[in-house]
């Protein structure tokens, strides 16, 4: 639920910045492109806050030599990166961990890509479809454990949270209610389930057609453009502003 809330929270006011830019006929930069659709660590971050990431590679990975010295300091060069990138976000434990581990996942990744190199050459292994969308699972899961230190307040908490989603899980919980029972509104659960079906949706589409959402709904007939822009104004409306508690200047994202 985190990586969904995190997603909107960030990809949503990138996009306002865009729109409100474009309108005043300024072009801004695509700043998230389908993260969650990525097939590995290091196409993750071609997706995931490119402005950030697009400054980091310029300004720290390539004065530092980026690849042309070998794969030993290639992968050092890597690990200082998203070192930095932790401690961007915040001076806590926690932060440098979940830049450590996007590193070193990157790190792990070219390794095994150079190691599959020297045993099948560039010879296609088959099966190139279903190789993708498991490459897209395993980055997807990964990202997700990634996220549990971000979101903890502490190093030990996210491992214990680690550990226990291996050892104390256990999915009968939701079907006797446990998430009700802390809380959460049946209502407000199905209206969220709904939310992340039409965002995932919409991602889906952009991602198979290669497009942003707003280049393949322009193309639609009229009357399917004019029933899109409705809904997402009435969308605007019902969910703006809506839960318990809500507040409007609590996004994630104000924090760094």
């Amino acid at each position: 639920v985190f990586a969904i809330q995190d997603l909107c929270d960030f990809a949503g006011y990138s996009y306002i910045a865009i729109g409100t830019a474009k309108v005043l006929g300024v072009e801004l930069m695509t700043n998230f492109r389908q993260p969650y659709f990525a097939h590995s660590v290091t196409n993750f971050w071609a997706r995931w806050h490119i402005s950030l990431s697009s400054w980091f590679r310029d300004y720290i990975y390539f004065p530092l030599g980026a690849g042309r010295k070998g794969p030993a300091r290639k992968a050092l060069n890597v690990m200082i990166v998203y070192t930095v990138s932790g401690l961007w976000h915040g001076g806590a434990p926690q932060f440098l961990a979940w830049g450590l581990l996007h590193g070193a996942g990157q790190v792990v990744q070219d390794f095994y890509k150079k190691a599959k190199q020297a045993v099948f050459g560039e010879a296609k292994i088959g099966l190139e479809k279903l190789r993708h969308m498991l490459s897209v699972l395993l980055t997807f899961f990964t990202v997700m454990c990634f996220w549990i230190f971000f979101r903890s307040e502490s190093v030990s908490m996210a491992v214990i949270c680690l550990k226990n989603m291996f050892t104390r899980w256990n999915g009968f919980l939701y079907w006797r209610q446990f998430l009700f029972t802390m809380g959460l509104e049946k209502t407000q659960f199905f209206i969220a389930v709904a939310g992340i079906a039409v965002l995932l949706g919409i991602d889906l589409i952009s991602e198979k057609k290669k497009q942003e959402p707003a280049v393949w709904i322009y193309r639609m007939p009229l009357p399917v453009r004019w029933a899109i822009c409705l809904f997402l104004i009435g969308a605007v409306f019902v969910v703006g502003q809506y839960g318990k508690g809500f507040d409007p200047s609590g996004f994630i994202y104000v924090e760094f």
